[in-house]
């Protein structure tokens, strides 16, 4: 299994150029001087001294980790508080803002209505960014044995107890808004289809091909993280990440999860 996870590291989360480096830092400098990845990663493969513990380290060195203080101090500030898409949609917002645009000229909004429904969604777009770096830099730093992506725009945020995944950070929706409020502690079946109902939902064809024939379906997995009350993040945004990371101290296996006839692991942590 590590030479499996030791493949997916290089092939996924590094650059050609950062496979190459390694290789000279471990005296195995390919004799040619231009090679494809594909030939760089086999090549790493087969050099002794790219072990398990060897890319962890490389790559917690290179890793550059988000200033997360600057994303807490803006949430305490009160400025994103209102945060709202209004019905815009991340993946098509042009056309969704479109249709604002169309709605105000039809007099369904003033103008100053309609440029305060843009503060609120570049208010929802920080929202969401910041909360994902905030858990993702911290997750990270908490646990040595994590490893991240040294490239960028990368499907997998960081290999977690040897399970790479993609870090998604969300509220309960819909039915489970009422089912955390009725009865007790979700079970492993409830958690496991709220786990399917999110991804389903926000899965798009897009990051599908991305992941598409990544090695044993890695690129497909995820680590949901549900947060109960997410006005918290403007009152005590270290007391969520302090949760979230004792949650997480206890967790070791993912769930392993059927989904429209292919199989992910995921993580789901609530707080």
């Amino acid at each position: 299994m590590d030479k499996e996870l030791i493949k997916y590291c290089l092939s996924v989360m590094a650059t050609k150029e950062q496979i190459i480096n390694m290789l000279a830092d471990l005296g195995c400098k390919p004799a040619k001087k231009t090679i494809k990845k594909d030939e760089a990663v086999k090549l790493a493969l087969e050099c002794p001294g790219i072990t398990l513990d060897y890319i962890t380290t490389f790559y917690r060195n290179k890793w550059e980790r988000t200033n997360i203080d600057i994303h807490i101090n803006n949430f305490k500030s009160g400025k994103l508080v209102g945060h709202d898409w209004h019905k815009a949609m991340p993946s098509i917002l042009h056309r969704s803002l479109q249709d604002r645009v169309r709605e105000c000229s039809a007099g369904m909004y003033t103008l100053d209505e309609l440029l305060n429904i843009g503060s609120d969604i570049m208010k929802q777009e920080y929202f969401i960014v910041a909360q994902h770096d905030i858990l993702e830099t911290s997750i990270i730093e908490h646990f040595e044995d994590a490893i991240p992506p040294i490239k960028a725009k990368c499907i997998t945020d960081f290999v977690f107890r040897g399970t790479p995944v993609d870090l998604k950070v969300s509220d309960y929706k819909g039915e489970w808004a009422n089912r955390i409020k009725t009865d007790g502690p979700l079970t492993v079946d409830e958690k496991k289809r709220l786990i399917a109902d999110n991804y389903q939902e926000a899965d798009s064809e897009r990051i599908r091909k991305q992941a598409d024939g990544s090695i044993n379906n890695w690129g497909f997995n995820r680590m949901y993280v549900f947060i109960k009350d997410q006005d918290e993040w403007f009152s005590n945004p270290e007391g969520i990440v302090n949760r979230v990371l004792a949650a997480l101290d206890n967790t070791r296996e993912p769930y392993k999860i059927d989904i429209d006839g292919f199989k992910i692991e995921a993580f789901c942590i609530e707080v």
